[in-house]
């Protein structure tokens, strides 16, 4: 797994991400969908799945872990403490950490020995589907709130 292909795929995830969430507003967001996830939830729990990873491969977090407490996963106890933060700076958040969210990653990989990065590289890709998995729920969601899909 090279540098280009982190990026890439990383890259597309965000951005469906971001077309999936067009058009929705933060009142909608925040509507939970059968099972208790909403968008609002989605988009802060991908940006809590990117600090998760970031900190296995043994980095900083672009974001403080503590601005994501609301989006851990549900097996984590106490779940969902403090507020939700507002739809478009979850966004705004995504768009800005990306950057630095690629370099850390590709150079965590980058730096690694051999054993280190088949590890390393099988952990990115876990996270890649786990995001992209929650990506494609996002295009779920828009639809059960009356929106037209993003992707053809």
């Amino acid at each position: 797994m090279n540098k280009e292909l982190i990026e890439y795929m990383f890259t597309v995830s965000r951005n469906i991400a971001k077309r999936n969430a067009e058009g929705i507003t933060n009142n909608e967001s925040l509507q939970e969908m059968q099972g208790g996830t909403s968008v609002n939830w989605i988009v802060g729990h991908i940006l809590q799945a990117r600090n998760t990873l970031l900190t296995q491969l043994g980095c900083e977090v672009v974001i403080p872990d503590n601005e994501l407490m609301f989006y851990r996963p549900a097996h984590d106890e106490p779940i969902r403490q403090g507020t939700p933060i507002p739809l478009e700076t979850l966004l705004e958040k995504l768009d800005n950490s990306h950057p630095r969210f690629l370099e850390l990653v590709t150079q965590a990989v980058t730096l690694a020995d051999s054993t280190t990065t088949e590890q390393q590289q099988k952990l990115i890709s876990f996270f890649h589907f786990h995001e992209s998995y929650h990506v494609g729920q996002l295009g779920v969601m828009r639809r059960v709130l009356g929106k037209e899909g993003k992707i053809a």
